[in-house]
């Protein structure tokens, strides 16, 4: 039913199931990989980015670190309880994340950009025998070292596309209800949609988190 609207807490609500079944694709990457006490890497503070950072926390990790170049997007890291945010064209992202991780780098790397510096970059920020979870979609092929990026340094490659039926459902559904993951700041507008292009015009500026027209 398109006009069904679920009410999870006093401020959160979905304006229909399609909605929320887009929150539930949020959960799978970010859960596919995590285990108790890992530190984490987020490339790319899109919508799905930012939203793995509350799962992350959720499913017990010491440290969520995001990689985010817009202004904008890296304020809103912070709000949805980011340890760090490194901007890779101010710093030395692979320096920096080696910093925070005591030399070892990240346990588990969450690649959400789809960008090919970012996808490179990932393989040098996991540590040796972590774990590299992949959802965004490069515009073109990637050339890697396969021998030193993947074989000598052990590291597992997950592909991510969509969620899994029906288990990231009933693991969204705990995890909102519980009150653990808060996705309210990740909704940053709300249109009518006869003004989406407007929408549309505000989700390209990269000037907002998720955007929903009603």
């Amino acid at each position: 039913n398109d006009d069904l609207r679920l009410y999870l807490d006093g401020n959160l609500q979905f304006a229909s199931v399609d909605e929320y079944r887009y929150h539930e694709a949020l959960v799978h990457p970010a859960m596919a990989n995590l285990r108790r006490r890992e530190q984490i890497l987020v490339l790319g503070g899109g919508p799905i980015g930012l939203a793995s950072i509350p799962v992350a926390r959720a499913a017990g990790a010491s440290q969520v670190i995001v990689s985010e170049v817009s202004p904008y997007r890296k304020d809103l890291a912070a709000k949805m309880g980011a340890d760090h945010v490194i901007d890779p064209t101010d710093q030395d992202l692979v320096e920096t994340v080696r910093e925070l991780t005591g030399g070892a780098g990240a346990d588990v790397v969450l690649e959400m950009s789809g960008a090919v510096q970012a996808v490179l970059q990932g393989f040098r920020c996991v540590r040796p025998a972590g774990r590299y979870s992949l959802l965004g979609i490069p515009p073109g092929p990637v050339s890697l070292d396969l021998a030193a990026d993947v074989v000598i340094p052990g590291i597992t490659i997950n592909g991510i596309h969509g969620r899994r039926m029906y288990d990231t459902w009933y693991q969204m559904d705990a995890l909102l209800i519980s009150g653990k993951v808060d996705l309210a700041p990740l909704i940053t507008h709300r249109f009518p949609m006869e003004e989406f292009e407007e929408a549309f015009a505000v989700g390209l500026s990269g000037e907002s988190g998720k955007i929903i027209l009603e």
